[in-house]
């Protein structure tokens, strides 16, 4: 968090009304938003460096404005995977070499000599982003909007109407009854990321909606959480396997975490516990079948 306020006060240049990271995060996303390769944003890294007054901030390539993204807590974790979905390489399992269920090598055979991974997830944290969102006002006053938004009429109009809803909050009324614990659902299903290219290539990524903030927003790309991204290229055998760090989080989540909540509070706490909980998941049903354990045709 230190670093983080470090490099927001930090100036791109002497005079600059952008910070260095306002700066980098600035390019970043504009890379994510019209795909420009890894190549030719670290070549514009090292323009706006020449270009830019002497004892500039800038970074001199794209792998050192990314390793900022560290200190904000954008960062993902790569996990090495059984190539037949049996287990993830962590905690007791992370050195083995090979799987101890079928037998099959951690690491790609058609390329000897080598420590390649034959499958990687990518894990994204969602708790360090629930936390940030208590730190950035505009977000954090919304994150309460579901509890003065309720329908009056029996008619439902938004999530917070709905009966999972209710039967969350006449369930465990102690949660219910701190309104910035967040209501969360998961999103998946299997993509071709190549189009026509591959037809059979199968990647599925998992999504965290967070139902506490209006409807328009819950499910717009700024405030989607990807949370997983399961590796193809084929049909994946075991999603349990894969969900592992999600549901670790989501059972620490439910116990608590503490935030720093920046807005006003009734009871004028800005370091509170907010818990959270997993009300719904939505898939097409192929994709339900895969998450239930089940085989749909």
């Amino acid at each position: 968090e230190r670093t983080m306020k470090m490099l927001a006060k930090t100036p791109l240049y002497d005079g600059a009304c952008m910070s260095k990271l306002r700066a980098c995060l600035s390019i970043l996303d504009l890379q994510a938003k019209y795909g420009w390769s890894d190549t030719s944003v670290s070549t514009l890294f090292k323009l706006l460096q020449k270009m830019l007054p002497e004892r500039n901030t800038m970074p001199s390539s794209r792998d050192d404005a990314k390793n900022m993204l560290t200190a904000v807590g954008m960062t993902y974790v790569s996990i090495h995977a059984c190539p037949n979905d049996c287990i993830l390489y962590r905690r007791e399992l992370s050195t083995l070499t090979e799987c101890p269920k079928c037998g099959k090598s951690r690491y790609r055979q058609d390329l000897p000599g080598t420590n390649t991974p034959a499958k990687v997830l990518r894990h994204f944290p969602i708790i360090d982003r629930i936390r940030h969102m208590f730190k950035c006002k505009s977000i954090c006053q919304v994150l309460t909007w579901h509890a003065n938004n309720h329908s009056n009429d029996e008619t439902m109009r938004v999530p917070a109407d709905s009966l999972a809803w209710k039967h969350i909050d006449a369930t465990w009324p102690d949660f219910a009854s701190e309104p910035r614990n967040l209501r969360l659902g998961v999103a998946t299903d299997g993509v071709n990321p190549f189009g026509l290219r591959s037809t059979t290539w199968s990647t599925w990524p998992v999504v965290v909606v967070n139902y506490n903030i209006p409807p328009w927003l819950s499910i717009k790309k700024g405030f989607l959480m990807l949370a997983l991204l399961i590796p193809g290229k084929f049909k994946v055998k075991n999603m349990d396997v894969y969900m592992e760090p999600l549901v670790e989080e989501l059972q620490t989540l439910w116990s608590g975490i503490r935030v720093h909540d920046i807005s006003k509070t009734p009871n004028g706490q800005h370091d509170v516990l907010v818990r959270a909980i997993l009300m719904w998941t939505m898939h097409d049903f192929p994709g339900y079948g895969e998450c239930s354990g089940e085989t749909f045709e």
